[in-house]
């Protein structure tokens, strides 16, 4: 399985002493795992995954997800279109528990959303991967924003509506919609494990600036998470059990993001369960 390719686009390039310094305290938290930290502490995903986009796909390009696009079809799909919802990602969770090594469970994981911009209403769900249909030529049908203005709301869905004022046209210069062609290992996640880093002997400085990378850098990285929809999810679930799977940036105006974060956990059948909460991030 070919799970990165050469002209893939990483969200973002991790300075070297970044990936020095993760692979450090790892190694020192494994250490201490069986003494001051148990094993079942530490976080469920413990790396954070940074995703490969690509805009146009290879022959062999292994696919593992889509945001802003109709990349896998349904009728169910095209029930939510017709509702004025609009497709903010789409992933197959078999490839993606494959590819980082870490239990995501199967079928397609997608993600609504009512309206285009804005915090609207929102629909997770898992459906079966023989629900859905892939068109013969692997692509998302693909509009440009001038030619969304008076498009009708199936086409503006499938060619996931204006992102030309997203985070990801203004930072990596790619317009929806973007495939998901493979993860770049960005380290242990450390948000996640919070105070477990006291145990470590790493330079509280330098601990510090992992963190702020993490959280204004990386939020869409697999793993990761918006501060705002994490509160959100534990006040309506139990503290804990939730753990995210990551957050996506949406509109990038002069004093606001959107960010979509999606959380998981494992119910007590064994099976996994996902939702998603919405928030602004005012600038």
């Amino acid at each position: 399985m070919k799970n990165i390719n050469n002209n893939s686009t990483p969200f973002f390039k991790l300075p070297d002493w970044y990936v020095e310094l993760s692979k450090e305290l790892g190694e020192e938290l494994q250490k201490d795992a069986t003494t001051k930290i148990k094993v079942e502490e530490l976080a469920a995903v413990p790396s954070i995954y940074i995703p490969l986009f690509q805009e146009k796909l290879d022959e062999d390009s292994d696919i593992l997800g889509v945001i802003g696009g109709y990349y896998y079809q349904s009728t169910h799909g095209d029930m939510y279109i017709k509702s004025g919802y609009f497709p903010i990602v789409q992933l197959d969770l078999e490839l993606l528990s494959t590819v980082a090594n870490v239990e995501f469970g199967e079928g397609i994981l997608e993600l609504w959303c009512a309206g285009e911009w804005g915090v609207g209403d929102t629909d997770c769900d898992v459906m079966s991967k023989e629900k859905f249909t892939i068109s013969k030529d692997r692509i998302c049908q693909q509009l440009e924003p001038v030619d969304l203005e008076d498009a009708n709301q199936y086409d503006r869905a499938v060619a996931g509506f204006d992102w030309s004022e997203s985070i990801y046209a203004d930072k990596l210069h790619l317009q929806a919609p973007m495939l998901i062609t493979g993860l770049q290992n960005a380290g242990l996640n450390h948000a996640m494990l919070g105070n477990n880093v006291a145990y470590c002997a790493v330079d509280a400085k330098r601990i510090a600036e992992m963190e702020r990378i993490q959280r204004f850098e990386l939020s869409t990285a697999f793993g990761n998470f918006f501060g705002e929809n994490v509160t959100e999810c534990f006040e309506s679930s139990p503290r804990g059990k939730w753990l995210p799977l990551m957050t996506l940036n949406g509109t990038l105006w002069d004093v606001f993001v959107d960010n979509w974060t999606i959380f998981y956990c494992r119910g007590r059948n064994g099976k996994l369960k996902y939702q998603a909460y919405q928030s602004r991030y005012f600038l």
